[in-house]
Order: C-alpha cells, then structure tokens, then sequence
C-alpha cells in the first residue's frame, strides 16, 4: 500500500463496538486515519466535509442502512462500503454485495479487532476493482479503435480487391459487376443517396421516386439541401461538414421535402466514403421514411393525453405505487382526496407519506412481501389514507399486479373510492337498528303484558263470575219439579259453559297465564297439548332436563312466541303425525329444539315461511332474537321433516327472572 494515510470512516451507533474497533485501529500502526459516525446522517456530512477511502458501516443505523451511503449511480460510486451486521443472514449479505456493497462482516470480538486488517485488505481489493475498471476501459477504447481500424481495414481491402479485379477482369466482368453493384443498390428497401463534397447529389437508386416522388434523372445533380426541410438545414450542414472532416457516422431524424412539396419525416444513417487515396470524399446515406410511424407516434401521444384525461375526470381514484414504493401514477381525484398537488405526491413514498403511522409498518411489510413475491395479491381491501391536513379517510381498493419484462412484480395498479362517508352513514344506520330493535323489544313485551291483562281479567271476573252462575243454574235446575223449566235451565247452563270454554281459549289466545305464574317449561308443555294432543290428535312429546333456567322476562315472552308461531304453522302446513319439544339448560344459554316428521322444505326458499299465518317470519325471529343474543336455525330437507333450533342466553339483560 502507498504511504499516503488512507481516510476510513466507521458509521456505528453502538459505543462498545466504536470502543473496540478504535482501540484496534490505535494498536495498528498503518496509515490509517479513523473518523467516526454515529447516524447515517452523520456520516454523511463527513463525506461532504471530508475526501474518505474507505466506509465501514453497521447495516442497521438509527436513521436508515448502511447501505444507503452507497450512491444510487453506480457510477458516481466511488468510495468502497464494507457493511456489518450483528448476525449471519445470508438474504441479508446477499443483498447488500448486489446493492454494491465492497464486503459484508458479520460483528465478533475476533471481526471488530481485526478490523484494520479487514480495511487493509478491502482498500488492496478496491483498488485492485478500480485498476480493473480503468484496464476495462482502455481495454473498451482499443477495441473501439480496433473496430474502427477493421472497418477501414475492410474498406481499404475492399478498395485493394476492386482494385485487383480491375486489373485482372476484363471490360465484359467490369461491366458484369457494375450490373450486380446495381442490382444491389436498386433493390435496396431504403432510399440510397451519394453526395459530393460540394453538396451535389451524384447517385441514388429507384426508392427516390417512392419516398421523394423524383426520378433518378431529375435528382442527381441536385444540391443536397434542396431536398431538405429549411428546419432542418442548418443542423443538416453542420453534419454533412462533420461527415467529412472527421468521417464520423451519424444517424438523425431529419424532415425532407418531397417534389410534390409535401413534407415527410425521415431517418437518415449517413456515413463518409475515400477515394483512392484515403480522403473522404462522398456520403451514402440510407434513408427511410418514418412518417407514419412519427403519426403513430403523434397518435400514441394523443391517447395517452386522452386516456390521462378519463382518469381526470373519473370518480375514482387511480394510484400506480412502483416497487420502491413511490407514486409513479395519480390522477385528479386521488389528489382531491389526499389534499395534494400532482407534484406533491409524483415520486413520494406512498407509505411514508399517506398511510397513518399506526398501520404504517404493517402496510409496509405486505407490500414488500408482495413484490418479493412471498404473497398474494388481494384484489379487493379497505384501508385508511391520511390527507396533507392529516385527517384520515377510508378508501376500497380494487388492486392489480404489475410485472416486468421478466415477469417479476413491478408494482401495483389501483382504483379506490372513498368510503369514508358511506362507512359513517352505516354506522349511524346500525345504531338506528339498534335503537329500533330495542324499541320492537320493548313494544312486544309491552303488548305480552297488555294481553296477559286483559286475559286475567277475562279468566278472574268474567270466567269466574260465569263458573259460579252454570254452578248456581245447575243446583237449580237440579231442585227444579217441573221438567219443561229444568229443560230450560240446562239449555242456559250448557250455553253458559261454552262461553266459559270460549273465555278459556280466548284466554290462552291473549296469553299463558301458566307462562307468568309458573314459567317457560310448562307453559310450553301446556301449549303442546293444547295445540296437538287435546285438538289436532298429533302424537306429541315434550322433553325437560328439569335444570333452573332463569330468564328474563321479554327473552321468556318472546320464546313462549316463537315456538307457538312454529307449532300453530306444523298444524297449518307440515302434514306431520309427529311433533317432539324438548328445553335444556346449556351452561350460559336456553336451547329449545322443535322436531316434526312432516313433508319438510326448503329454508332458503321459503323465507317468510313463518310468516303465513301472520307471525313474525323468519327474518324478524332471527332479528328479535339475535338482538337478545339468541340464535335461530333450521335443519329441514323436502319430505325429511324439520328440525329447528332456537337458543337465547339465561340471566339476559334487564327483566325479571322466571
């Protein structure tokens, strides 16, 4: 190594490390200099300050990565980076050596002492990189001279066999070679033209007529600018004056008049030609008519503009995040919704700057999964955007993969509406639904109570007061001697006892009495032989696990509801022989199972099935009793009977306890 003191920055945030390493570059006695960053930002402004050789690095630094000292152009990398990492993580090494990290040094006692030898050794290994880039480009330029020189090689060869021929072919092969040099010039694709040094066009072939609309007799002999757009002529002369002074190439897109004074656009590859003794003295140039693909060009411009205009003016929100990140695609509305100019958001980090940062690293974390492939994409999700303002706005995705030439992901396409309005409405709807679910519950229970009073009153005065009158009509027609009177007063008995049964089916009608005074299972049990046995000669069963069920009062009310409605409709439309009700205690819940062998159906088709006879439908049970916390299902299959189960929770909100 040279004896000129080498400048090494060490960029470590660690003090115990910092300690070690300086202790080991103190006991090393090279010509080395060490200077020392604690953030990535400071670092930074040592390699402002000062010229350094060589950057020693931790890979994970208060403010960002090492790796982020190394210069986005590579060409502008010109200071080696040794990275160190805390422990071995092959990913992590290999990324850093592409990112054109010099060496990757995983952090021990043993690494961190020898760590003037690792520099030595990477400051031999840069230079030798250094000294190889510099052999590669003199190794470029003379092999670029040395093509130049075959060219001309191949020029002057070509001249010497031509030159041959002539000497050794006769007039008939010189003019047989002249057809063949000719057959080839004509039939050309493009338009071929000779030019002089005076500007004077001395040859062309039969394409001239198609592209300029000139025959060959009317073209040469013309100056050269004649043919070119006056646009065009100043830079057109300054290249032909360049052709022949120093016999470079050039390939330019030119626009030409034609003879018909119309204006086309044309690419010309123009490049010098010697005479005999080396000296440049004619252009060829092949020329090609690239109007219409300059009017495609115009037209693919023209979409482009036409379909950023539809995005403009879409509702909808169009947003491009490339791989690393940043916005590369935003339309008009997407900056009405974050607040922004177009300029403000281009080439941002799109989570760093518009995704809150509660959610950030998580954000974050899928998106590089997704574009290392490592997941899926979700077409459709629902995330918070944060505005310039900071306030934060719900927005639907729907998503795209974009992906490279090799079919990696580049990046992601979306389209979003801002639901941020729609999601409060809904809000507010379900309180609403809330609300008027309490308030059903609350009217039905209410309504149970009013019946349940008028029925008492029916059962204790008016029933009563009629059992003692047939009670009083009996004894009497029983001391009753004359037999057309005692007739009589067994007709008005009997008509009395049915108004008394009618009472009594008007008052199980209005409500169980049994339901208040002794509680759910017997009112149950009362109501299925009511229904079925005592009427309709159903075989009927009732089953009770005989546990304590405490409910409250209105889960109570509306359950004796429910299994009345699904009886009343076994009767009505089940044609079944056989009905089963059992009620169990299930550690926090109410289960009561209904069962019957009737002809069954189909629940998804028969949604108000329940509600036939002028119930409540199935909707509203499940609504009612999912407001309580109950559930509702149905099991039942065409001609497979129907099995329905209905839960609800003991000790339920508010009420009285039965």
């Amino acid at each position: 190594m040279p004896n000129k003191k080498k400048n090494i920055l060490l960029v470590e945030d660690e003090s115990e490390h910092v300690t070690l390493i300086k202790r080991a570059f103190t006991k090393y006695h090279g010509p080395m200099r060490l200077s020392i960053a604690s953030s990535l930002q400071e670092a930074q402004e040592h390699l402002t300050g000062a010229l350094q050789d060589l950057i020693i690095a931790d890979m994970f630094l208060p403010d960002g990565t090492g790796l982020e000292l190394i210069p986005r152009d590579k060409e502008n990398h010109n200071i080696p980076l040794v990275v160190m990492t805390s422990k071995g993580d092959e990913k992590i090494a290999v990324d850093a050596l592409k990112r054109g990290a010099l060496d990757y040094v995983v952090k021990s006692a043993d690494t961190l002492a020898d760590m003037p030898h690792i520099a030595e050794r990477s400051l031999r290994e840069w230079e030798h990189i250094l000294e190889k880039k510099q052999a590669e480009t003199a190794l470029r330029a003379a092999n670029q001279q040395l093509r130049a020189s075959e060219q001309q090689l191949q020029s002057a060869n070509q001249q010497l066999r031509a030159s041959i021929n002539q000497l050794r072919l006769n007039e008939e092969q010189l003019r047989q070679s002249e057809q063949n040099y000719r057959s080839i010039f004509e039939t050309a694709a493009s338009l071929i033209i000779l030019v002089n040094k005076e500007g004077i066009i001395i040859d062309c072939n039969s394409r001239v007529k198609e592209i300029l609309a000139y025959n060959s007799k009317e073209i040469i002999g013309r100056d050269y600018e004649t043919i070119i757009h006056p646009e065009c002529l100043s830079q057109a002369r300054i290249d032909l004056a360049e052709i022949f002074i120093k016999g470079v190439g050039i390939n330019k897109e030119y626009k030409m008049v034609r003879r018909d004074q119309n204006v086309i656009d044309v690419r010309i590859n123009s490049s010098a030609l010697t005479d005999e003794s080396g000296h440049y003295d004619r252009t060829i140039s092949v020329i090609s008519d690239i109007t219409y693909f300059k009017q495609a060009q115009e037209q693919l411009r023209r979409e482009k503009d036409k379909a950023r205009q539809y995005l403009d003016v879409a509702g909808t929100i169009f947003l491009v995040i490339d791989a690393d990140q940043k916005v590369s695609l935003i339309n008009k509305k997407g900056c009405q919704v974050l607040g922004c100019k177009e300029k403000d958001v281009i080439r941002k980090n799109w989570f760093d700057n518009f995704i809150p940062e509660n959610i950030r690293p998580k954000t974050k974390d899928v998106f590089y999964r997704l574009m290392a492939g490592e997941i899926r994409l979700v077409e459709y999700y629902e995330n918070v955007v944060m505005t310039r303002t900071g306030e934060e706005r719900i927005i639907a995705w729907h998503n795209t993969l974009l992906r490279n030439e090799e079919g990696e992901p580049a990046g992601t396409l979306s389209s979003g509406q801002d639901i941020t309005e729609r999601i409060k409405t809904q809000e507010k709807l379900f309180d609403y639904q809330k609300q008027l679910q309490s308030l059903t519950s609350e009217l039905s229970l209410a309504e149970e109570r009013q019946r349940q009073r008028i029925a008492n009153q029916l059962h204790d005065r008016i029933g009563q007061s009629l059992v003692l009158s047939k009670m009083n009509l009996d004894a009497l027609r029983a001391a009753q001697q004359d037999k057309s009177k005692a007739e009589a007063l067994k007709d008005i008995s009997e008509m009395i006892g049915n108004s008394i049964a009618d009472i009594r089916s008007l008052t199980f009608d209005l409500g169980s009495p049994i339901l208040h005074e002794l509680g759910l299972e017997p009112a149950l049990a009362e109501l299925l032989d009511e229904l079925f046995h005592d009427k309709n000669k159903i075989s009927t069963k009732f089953e009770d696990d005989g546990k304590p069920k405490p409910l409250s009062e209105d889960v109570r009310i509306l359950l004796f509801q429910v299994v009345k409605e699904l009886l009343v409709n076994v009767i009505k439309h089940a044609q079944a022989t056989k009905v089963m009700l059992s009620i169990r205690a299930e550690k926090d819940k109410v289960c009561i199972v209904a069962t019957d062998n009737g002809i069954g159906f189909d629940p998804a088709q028969t949604s108000l099935y329940l509600s036939r006879s002028g119930g409540f439908g199935l909707f509203s049970i499940r609504e009612r009793l999912s407001h309580l916390g109950g559930t509702f299902d149905i099991d039942s299959q065409q001609r497979q009977g129907t099995k329905i189960i209905i839960s609800a929770p003991l000790n339920a909100r508010g009420g009285k306890r039965s």
